[in-house]
């Protein structure tokens, strides 16, 4: 008991100060997010299962392999001996036949049985069948945490630039409450019309509504990137400054792809179906085991198994068991030619594959060379945008200028900005389906 109250201590300090950790460390970038996902994610968890339920299910195939001993003990109450007509002779009755039992009531037996597989080809292929499955597990795993990187970044980079266009919308907001103000007091001094407050009035509304919704969606973006790496939905999560415009360098020389995680499942799947190939083929021929059993056995009227008249009578046997298959009725030919049928099949995937993963990779890199020009005619369209609205703004505030001439400059800003939004948008994702098709996703987290 009073080692009771230290190790509560201990324990709440350590959730303390993980909790003050947390707190301090408010801004998350990219890399810890994936860090955070790869460690919780329930997936990857999965994943990591498979493999070590797989090294298992080797373990099981390689015991087949490896000797089996087992114990038996049995006790027999012969309610009704067997009875045997033997020849009268016997009993000094010539010519006629006599009904005897033989035996006893009681047969006990106790003993150990040994065997031992010596030839069986189609069981060492069975090990090399459950090696490659292993394989195959991990490149699942692979292919598991590639994808969450893939919807960590994608989360990631939606929230980030939902958050962009929060500033320029509470940007814009703050511009028309401005000349709000400003009007209203024109229009207590006679210098301005009522429709023109009322436009500004409705546009603020507008802008207000719009900036609710971009608040709303980066709140349901923020969640559903807690949900994808696995973060509790009550961590008060901020996400790092990082650069939005184009800063992986990723290659956009029109190449083969790399060979990807998908090409090597199908590579591996296609080696174990070879595998089951020569294991089914392996049926024709023939087993060889040992066999050896030692036991006692004990026969009586009396149900006594111990005693100083109680006679345990040895038995022991070795044997070689030789099994030659000769007729099946053709099931494993058409079980084999199934199986070279599944290796035709996955050729053709692998094919189509490479052939489909050459066209996202030049999709995608033209898309991102495309969006790369439209992002930087788009920068250069909000900055002519803004000089436009600027001076609109200015001649408003002098009674220069109208207010169809300001809203038409607003409409035409937001547009501009709306345009810059979406080529980034578009950038971030020919940049990660650039990565996903080259095989180089992993490079998000180094």
């Amino acid at each position: 008991m009073k080692n009771v109250k230290p190790i509560i201590f201990l324990k709440l300090l350590t959730l303390l100060s993980l909790t003050c950790s947390a707190q301090d460390k408010s801004d998350l970038t990219l890399k810890e997010a994936i860090n955070f996902g790869l460690t919780h994610n329930t997936n990857v968890l999965k994943g990591r299962l498979e493999i070590e339920k797989n090294k298992y299910q080797f373990n099981e195939a390689l015991s087949v392999y490896l000797p089996q001993v087992k114990a038996s003990a049995s006790v027999i109450d012969n309610l009704k001996l067997q009875t045997s007509i033997l020849p009268g002779e016997v009993f000094g009755q010539p010519g006629q036949s006599v009904a005897v039992r033989f035996g006893t009531k009681y047969n006990t037996t106790t003993g150990i049985d040994v065997s031992q597989t010596l030839v069986d080809v189609s069981q060492m292929v069975s090990l090399k069948a459950a090696a490659e499955n292993n394989n195959l597990a991990r490149l699942n795993l692979e292919k598991a945490k590639e994808q969450l990187i893939y919807d960590i970044a994608s989360a990631y980079y939606s929230a980030q630039i939902t958050s962009i266009q929060q500033e320029i919308a509470e940007n814009n907001l703050s511009k028309i409450d401005s000349l709000i103000t400003i009007t209203r007091v024109r229009l207590e001094n006679g210098f301005a019309k009522k429709v023109d407050l009322d436009r500004l009035v409705i546009n603020s509304t507008n802008a207000k509504t719009e900036l609710e919704n971009i608040n709303l969606n980066y709140t349901n973006q923020v969640l559903f990137l807690k949900y994808t790496i696995a973060m509790p939905m009550e961590t008060d999560l901020k996400l790092a400054d990082d650069q939005y415009e184009s800063n992986l360098n990723i290659q956009t020389e029109s190449s083969f792809p790399n060979i990807t995680t998908e090409i090597k499942l199908l590579e591996s799947q296609n080696k174990l179906h070879a595998i089951n190939l020569k294991r089914t083929q392996a049926g024709y021929l023939p087993t060889l085991t040992f066999g050896y059993k030692y036991a006692y056995q004990v026969q009586q009227n009396d149900f006594q198994l111990f005693g100083s008249n109680v006679n345990w009578f040895p038995n022991s046997y070795f044997s070689f068991n030789l099994n030659i298959p000769i007729f099946d009725g053709g099931s494993k030919a058409n079980k084999a030619r199934q199986i070279k049928v599944d290796i035709e099949q996955t050729r053709l995937d692998e094919q189509n594959l490479k052939q489909n993963l050459a066209y996202q990779s030049a999709k995608s890199t033209n898309k991102l060379l495309q969006n790369k020009a439209l992002l930087t005619v788009q920068k250069n369209n909000i900055k002519l945008a803004e000089e436009v609205f600027a001076d609109s703004q200015s001649q408003f505030k002098g009674g220069i200028g109208s207010m169809s001439d300001f809203i038409n400059a607003e409409t035409a800003l937001k547009e501009a900005q709306i345009n810059y939004l979406n080529a980034l948008v578009q950038i971030k994702i020919a940049e990660l389906d650039i990565l996903k098709t080259n095989g180089n996703l992993n490079s998000l987290n180094k």
